[in-house]
């Protein structure tokens, strides 16, 4: 499974809207649509629900949005990790 299309899954959830999360990530709408299909064909079910007001997560894809979250955050901490070494902060490794 792709790390990359959890962490764009968990911004799709949390931003409630496909061209908004695209526009985050700095991708197209439709390479993002494409990324969030090559998932549901691996889960074998849809990760979220088209409604009038954007995209909500179904169940599976509320469980693997969240596994989504817990990646950007490793990521999140690995960045503060490079930045305090950037920083000088050698010893504190």
């Amino acid at each position: 499974m792709n790390p990359n299309h959890l962490k764009q899954l968990a911004i799709i959830i949390k931003q409630g809207s496909i061209s908004a999360a695209a526009e985050q990530l700095f991708i197209t709408q439709p390479t993002l649509t494409r990324s969030i299909q090559q998932l549901e064909q691996k889960v074998g079910a849809p990760l979220l629900k088209r409604t009038r007001y954007g995209v909500v997560a179904t169940e599976i894809g509320e469980r693997l949005g969240q596994l989504g979250e817990k990646i950007l955050l490793e990521a999140e901490q690995g960045n503060e990790i490079i930045r305090q070494w950037h920083s000088g902060f050698h010893n504190q490794f």
